[in-house]
């Protein structure tokens, strides 16, 4: 039997492998519905992006079409569903995401289930799709068949095989956003299957008083645990003197809804000068 033969073995999963080749990884946040975006966030050279149902009006419909655009455009898709929600995190999976990513996990019982909804039996709890999932493009029959198959490699994701691919190939972050979760934090990096850790600036801000002082010395701590246990962290770009880069680390490269609000702006602004530079030229009255 081919060891080719299967979709899920021919899949890729950029992101995690510029990980494991030891170098950052970059990704840009998606809160739009469109695809294109997507293919332009993939031909910058981004690794992946990260596509957001917290705080977004996102379906887990358009979240598939994204997912098929990162697809599209060589890069991995990083969800970030609202909660530690396992039904919601396997329809995620199920429809090709590369990894899940959680906010505002607060203890370790929270960070170990959110583990747990990404990987299968026995290393944790996720519903077993079957062959009729995007993820493996729908290839395979039924188990009551599969299993009768006498080579193990002839029945497709009914095996050992298939099971350690899947869930060493799925990325997990947690965020980190209250201080409850930094006070617990020192024990959620020791549990295995655990990939990185991202401070919620924002949300930490707004239970400390936006106090500048706390949250940097929240953001501090939280890199230098992460990286004596070897746990990545998700690196702000701004940081990087103070938080130098290390093994499993990525960065935040930007939100589209930023970059696009920012860019439009910046050309309305830039169009209106020139038009009132013009007519000050020509002798003509000009608006404020």
């Amino acid at each position: 039997m081919n060891d080719s033969k299967w979709y899920w073995q021919r899949r890729t999963f950029p992101f995690r492998s510029r990980l494991a080749s030891n170098e950052p990884a970059y990704f840009v946040g998606v809160d739009v519905a469109w695809s294109p975006l997507v293919e332009i966030i993939g031909s910058a050279g981004a690794e992946a992006a990260f596509i957001d149902m917290e705080h977004t009006t996102l379906s887990l419909e358009e979240v598939e079409h994204l997912t098929i655009a990162c697809d599209a455009a060589g890069i991995s898709s990083l969800v970030r569903v609202p909660q530690v929600d396992p039904k919601l995190v396997s329809r995620v999976l199920d429809s090709g995401a590369h990894g899940v990513i959680y906010p505002d996990i607060r203890t370790l019982d929270e960070a170990a289930r959110a583990i747990a909804a990404t990987k299968y039996p026995p290393v944790g709890r996720r519903p077993w799709g079957g062959a009729h999932t995007r993820s493996v493009m729908w290839e395979g029959v039924l188990a009551s068949k599969a299993l009768r198959e006498p080579d193990p490699l002839a029945r497709g994701i009914y095996s050992d095989q298939y099971v350690e691919f899947a869930n060493s190939n799925v990325h997990v972050t947690l965020l980190i956003e209250s201080p409850e979760g930094l006070e617990n934090l020192p024990d959620i990096v020791k549990l295995p299957a655990l990939d990185a850790i991202w401070f919620g600036w924002a949300d930490y801000s707004t239970q400390v008083g936006f106090d500048l002082e706390k949250c940097t010395r929240a953001a501090d701590h939280v890199y230098a645990t992460c990286r004596d246990a070897g746990v990545g962290v998700c690196l702000a770009v701004d940081s990087v003197e103070t938080q130098p880069w290390f093994p499993g680390c990525f960065y935040f490269a930007g939100l589209d809804t930023l970059l696009l609000a920012n860019a439009i702006r910046s050309a309305v602004g830039n169009a209106k000068q020139r038009v009132s530079s013009a007519r000050r030229a020509a002798g003509s009255p000009t608006d404020n």
